[in-house]
C-alpha cells in the first residue's frame, strides 16, 4: 500500500469507515427484504454517511488550502474549482451512462435534459446515483469564496450558525445539493478551528482525548435518541450535523486512542485513501451482484451480498493501488482525476 508520511492516518481510517458503512447503506436498499429494518438501518443508524463525506471534505479543504489564500488564493482558487468541475462532469457522465445502458435496478425513469437541469439545480435524490460526487462538486467550486471570507473577516462561523439555523427552524425544503454544501462549510468552520496542530495537541494527553470522547458520545447519543423517538427527523439540519459531527469525532478520536495495527485498520486505510472510487465502484459491484442474482432466479441475502461485495471491493482497491505505485500511467490518470 502506498504510505504518505504527511497523511492523517486515523482520518484515513475514518474515510475507510464510512465506505464500508455507505457499502452497508447501498446493500440493505438492493438486498434487504424486511422493510422496518431497511427503515433502521437508512433512515436511522446510517442517515449521517452521506453528509459525513461532504463534511470531511470541507474540514480538508480548510486544512489544506486555509493558510494558502494569504499566499495564493488565486492558485488555491483555480485548483479546487478544476477539481469540483471534474466531479460534476463525473457525475453527468456515470448517470448519463447508466440511464442510456438501464443498469440501475429498478429504475424506470428518463435521464433526460429536463431531469439533468433539475437535478443540477437542486439535487438527484432517487432518480440519480452517486448524489455525494455532485454535492462535494458544488462545495469545492463555492470553497474559494468562503476560504476568502473567513481570511478577510472572520466570518464564516457565523454564516453557518445562520445558514444552519435558518435551514433547520424554517419551514422549508432546503434541496439536497444546499444541504450538501452546507455540510461541507460546516466542516471547512471546523477546520479552521481545529487543524492538525491543535488536534495533535488536543489528542497528546489521555485526560483531552476522554473528553473528546465523552462529548463525542453524547452527541452520538443524543442524535440518534431524537431519531429513535421521532421527535426530529432526518430533515433537521441541526440534528443532522450533530450526528455528523459527533460520530466521525468519536471514530476519529477511537483510532486515535487506539493506535490499532491490524489487517483491518490496514485495509479500512487503503479505502479510506481512494474512497471517492470506492464510493463509485461499490455501487457498481452491488448492481453487479443483483444483476446475477435476477438472472439466475437465486436469492442473495443481506450478509452473503455485504460480506461478498466487500471482498471485492478490497481486492480491486489492493490491485489499483498497486499498479498506481508501479506504472506512471495509472498514477497520472488517477491523480488527473481525483486530484
Amino acid at each position: 500500500m502506498i504510505v504518505d508520511s504527511k497523511r492523517d492516518l486515523s482520518l484515513d481510517f475514518v474515510k475507510g469507515l464510512l465506505v464500508v458503512l455507505m457499502l452497508t447503506f447501498h446493500t440493505g436498499s438492493l438486498f434487504m427484504a424486511d422493510s422496518h429494518g431497511l427503515w433502521i438501518l437508512d433512515e436511522v443508524l446510517l442517515n449521517f454517511v452521506s453528509g459525513s463525506w461532504v463534511f470531511l471534505s470541507g474540514y480538508l479543504v480548510a486544512v489544506r488550502y486555509g493558510n494558502r489564500v494569504q499566499s495564493d488564493i488565486s492558485g488555491a482558487r483555480k485548483h479546487l474549482m478544476f477539481r469540483g468541475a471534474k466531479l460534476i462532469v463525473i457525475y453527468t457522465l456515470l448517470n448519463v451512462g447508466i440511464a442510456g445502458l438501464r443498469l440501475h435496478p429498478g429504475f424506470t425513469g428518463h435521464f433526460d435534459i429536463p431531469t439533468i437541469v433539475r437535478t443540477m439545480l437542486y439535487g438527484g435524490g432517487e432518480a440519480t446515483s452517486f448524489g455525494v460526487l455532485l454535492g462535494i462538486g458544488y462545495f469545492l467550486i463555492c470553497a474559494p469564496f468562503f476560504l476568502y471570507l473567513q481570511h478577510k473577516t472572520g466570518m464564516l462561523t457565523w454564516f453557518v450558525l445562520i445558514g444552519t439555523s435558518i435551514a433547520s427552524i424554517v419551514p422549508i425544503s432546503v434541496p439536497p445539493n444546499l444541504w450538501l454544501i452546507l455540510c461541507g462549510l460546516a466542516g471547512m468552520t471546523l477546520g479552521f478551528w481545529l487543524d492538525a496542530a491543535m488536534i495533535a495537541r488536543m489528542t497528546r494527553t489521555t485526560v483531552r482525548l476522554t473528553l473528546l470522547l465523552v462529548y463525542s458520545l453524547v452527541g452520538a447519543t443524543t442524535h440518534f435518541t431524537l431519531l429513535f423517538l421521532s421527535a426530529f427527523t432526518r430533515d433537521n439540519l441541526f440534528v443532522y450535523l450533530l450526528g455528523v459531527v459527533s460520530i466521525v469525532t468519536l471514530l476519529y478520536i477511537s483510532h486515535r486512542w487506539c493506535r490499532p495495527h491490524s489487517y483491518i485498520d490496514e485495509w479500512s486505510r487503503l479505502l479510506g485513501r481512494y474512497s471517492l472510487i470506492c464510493y463509485v465502484l461499490q455501487m457498481g459491484i452491488l448492481w453487479g451482484l443483483w444483476w446475477l442474482m435476477s438472472l439466475l432466479a437465486i436469492t442473495v441475502s443481506f450478509t452473503l451480498a455485504l460480506a461478498t461485495s466487500l471482498v471485492i471491493l478490497i481486492a480491486i482497491v489492493w490491485l489499483m493501488d498497486r499498479l498506481i505505485s508501479e506504472h506512471q500511467a495509472f498514477k497520472k490518470v488517477y491523480g488527473y482525476a481525483f486530484h
